[in-house]
């Protein structure tokens, strides 16, 4: 606690937020030449089994350290809802999917046969990550490395978060795989729209688990930003702290 009890002043003085920006989402399709059929009968006991292969990776951009605004920049910037904004952490998801398929062709109709997803290669992860504290706290003082510390809870958590998301995405690409198999013949005039389901069902998959992720993440950030916490940062600093005289 710094100086008297002042509910409002410990509150507003050591108040730290966070943000994560807008989705950025890429999809690319990757499709296997065709095998062709000399005499294109094919069904689906004579199709190649076996399960696509699945990799999700985590592609987070390093964390880059912000000296450059102000308490008023940050709280303008970040909401401020409990007080000056003394630190604030921020990100730009960005997730990508691609897949790879192989099929067999009638030389003959252009009909499809035996049509299935090979590989499937995810990244998830975030961009422009940028912890900001506020210039009025000189680099190395008490309060610039409290500040730091409450930051960093948000990225470690940040980065948790992703990584329980891919493994958890892998299993759901999985199943969606499974539930989207196509039949073993296709028109010609039908390939197109096969192959653009199988790609829409993934990207679904990753869109509904960022969504889940967004949940999640708002949720395990307010377990770290509670008043327990901001007074504790308050007061880590000692009664002349800066605190009190910059967000006071």
């Amino acid at each position: 606690m710094i100086g008297k009890r002042d509910p409002r002043a410990a509150a507003g003085m050591t108040a730290m937020l966070v943000e994560f920006g807008r989705k950025q989402a890429c999809v690319a399709l990757i499709a296997a030449t065709g095998m062709f059929l000399l005499a294109g009968a094919a069904d689906a006991a004579s199709c190649r089994n076996g399960e696509a292969d699945i990799d999700v990776r985590i592609d987070n951009e390093a964390v880059k350290i912000d000296h450059s605004r102000s308490v008023a920049e940050l709280s303008n910037r970040g909401g401020a809802a409990l007080g000056p904004a003394l630190g604030l952490t921020v990100a730009t998801p960005r997730s990508e999917i691609s897949s790879r398929f192989e099929w067999q062709e009638d030389e003959k109709t252009g009909d499809i046969h035996c049509l299935r997803t090979t590989d499937v290669k995810a990244a998830i992860g975030a961009v422009n990550r940028i912890v900001h504290i506020a210039r009025e706290f000189p680099r190395g003082s008490c309060e610039y490395r409290e500040i730091l510390q409450h930051e960093y809870k948000h990225v470690a958590t940040d980065e948790r978060l992703v990584r329980d998301l891919g493994r958890r995405l892998r299993v759901s690409l999985r199943a969606a795989l499974s539930r989207s198999r196509p039949p073993a013949r296709l028109r010609a005039a039908d390939s197109k729209d096969a192959l653009a389901a199988i790609r829409s069902t993934l990207q679904r998959v990753l869109d509904e688990a960022s969504d889940r992720l967004a949940v999640e993440r708002r949720r395990n950030h307010a377990e770290i930003d509670t008043r327990a916490e901001y007074e504790r940062v308050g007061a880590a600093c000692g009664r002349d702290s800066l605190f009190r005289k910059v967000a006071g």
